[in-house]
């Protein structure tokens, strides 16, 4: 690919690079979207397989990426004050996603794969100082509260329904007690009673090897208690570890 007439090579290169970024943004998610359906499938060789593929991933779409920016800026891919106009361009691409400070490292990753630099190039490159502004506040909430209403076994059995797992529980109810004795242990220990305003719950479950988790928070008129329940599904059917 060489750069078009229209647009001087800079533009091509940071329109290359954001693509680049989108595709692997896309990919990450088809694959992590398939964890959920893994775990209430018992299918632990194909969750091993998208973790594999997940930690090559990007790697994979870097080393793919930057014979293409060298193709695009032929003779000039050393060129500095190209490299900057690039991250200006590319800058403009991504400064309003909620992901722009992935997007940025994702573009040093592949700078430092085509120009030849000694040390840092700030004209060229993200520094530190421009990987840590302000994320852009999400308009739709990330977490569920769940006040304090009836027993605490009852609450659990709530949240846990929230989840609609197609695989189902395999004793829920016994689940939920169990749960609930341990928490008002926890509390007891850390703030001398079991009394809670509310749960917090993140939305989103989050899956590693055999296992979910739904993480949160006890709010209490003392602190907070963090919360994790583990869940496995070992024969078909879920239980909380």
């Amino acid at each position: 690919m060489s750069s078009s007439p229209a647009q001087p090579p800079a533009a091509d290169c940071a329109a290359l690079l954001c693509d680049a970024f989108n595709a692997y943004q896309v990919k990450f998610t088809e694959i992590t979207s398939r964890a959920r359906t893994r775990f209430e499938k018992c299918d632990w060789p194909g969750a091993h397989h998208d973790a594999l593929e997940r930690l090559d991933l990007y790697k994979n779409i870097i080393d793919a990426l930057v014979p293409r920016i060298r193709e695009v800026l032929g003779p000039q891919q050393n060129n500095t004050a190209l490299w900057s106009d690039t991250k200006s361009r590319y800058t403009a691409l991504v400064q309003l996603r909620e992901d722009k400070e992935l997007a940025k490292t994702f573009y040093n990753s592949a700078l430092r794969k085509v120009l030849v630099v000694i040390g840092t190039e700030p004209a060229a490159e993200y520094l530190d100082e421009e990987l840590d502004a302000p994320r852009i506040q999400s308009e739709k909430p990330i977490y569920r509260s769940y006040p304090n209403s009836g027993t605490l076994p009852s609450l659990i059995q709530q949240i846990l329904n929230r989840y609609e797992f197609a695989a189902g529980f395999e004793n829920m109810e016994n689940d939920a007690r169990e749960t609930a004795e341990r928490i008002e242990e926890r509390l007891v220990a850390r703030f001398g009673t079991s009394q809670f305003d509310e749960i917090e719950v993140i939305k989103p479950v989050f899956y590693r090897g055999n296992s979910a988790f739904i993480v949160g928070k006890m709010r209490t008129q003392k602190g907070n208690l963090p919360l994790v329940l583990a869940l496995r599904n070992p024969e078909g059917k879920i239980v909380v570890d």
